[in-house]
């Protein structure tokens, strides 16, 4: 039997052609449009509120008081932290030597004894007397030319002989900074009975900044630390 188009019925309706195809109306391409932009109105606020919002909150808190950006920050930095356990109820007072150009905090209950280059912090209460002591090579002197490693070298082990060698073969001196100031870091200086430390080593303005820290015990770690973290130079 014969196919007779029905002239009823739009020829476009059951075409194949794409280009014969029912035309969109007006209308619903607004609303088509006008969702796509809304999503993309509420993608960006929800990327303003998670990651811009967030990464300015997030500075803040790294700016906090007594506290350094972790992002600048070397891995083996001092910093003062004076809300640790052992050290949030010390009450804290500053040396100030400006003829030696530098000023450094230490608990106000320790004993206090200078000299015309050296300064000494020590907890006279502990028996095992931790202390915590600060020597100034001036410029202009033999030592204040030296790096931290040529100081133990030529100097704090020239009385020890053979053992010299031994005993420098034991150390390591590592690049780190103490509140910004660039310094470097001997974690253990082997000294017969015992060994001792940690020490960091300074050089500013043509002056050595020796600090010494006498925990061979291991006690009152973040006291010392935090004295450490405290110096600055004038």
């Amino acid at each position: 039997m014969e196919y007779v188009e029905d002239p009823s019925r739009p020829l476009m309706a059951h075409t194949t052609n794409p280009f014969l195809q029912p035309k969109t109306p007006l209308r619903e391409k607004i609303v088509h449009a006008s969702g796509i932009i809304g999503v993309g109105i509420i993608a960006l606020l929800l990327f303003y509120v998670l990651f811009l919002r967030g990464g300015i909150n997030g500075t803040r808190l790294a700016l906090a008081p007594n506290a350094l950006p972790t992002s600048t920050a070397p891995k083996n930095s001092v910093v003062l932290d004076k809300n640790s356990k052992e050290s949030a109820t010390i009450l804290w007072s500053t040396y100030t030597n400006a003829r030696l150009n530098y000023s450094i905090q230490y608990p106000t209950s320790w004993k206090k004894e200078e000299t015309d280059s050296d300064v000494t912090f020590t907890d006279t209460s502990n028996p095992y007397r931790p202390s915590l002591s600060v020597t100034t090579f001036k410029s202009g002197s033999q030592v204040s030319t030296y790096s931290a490693k040529e100081y133990f070298q030529n100097i704090h082990y020239k009385t020890y002989g053979n053992l010299k060698d031994i005993y420098l073969s034991q150390m390591t001196f590592t690049d780190t900074n103490i509140g910004g100031i660039s310094a470097t870091y001997i974690p253990k200086i082997p000294e017969p009975p015992g060994d001792k430390g940690p020490a960091y080593w300074i050089q500013s303005r043509g002056n050595v900044y020796y600090i010494y820290e006498d925990r061979a015990t291991g006690i009152q770690d973040a006291t010392l630390k935090s004295m450490v973290a405290s110096f600055r130079l004038l």
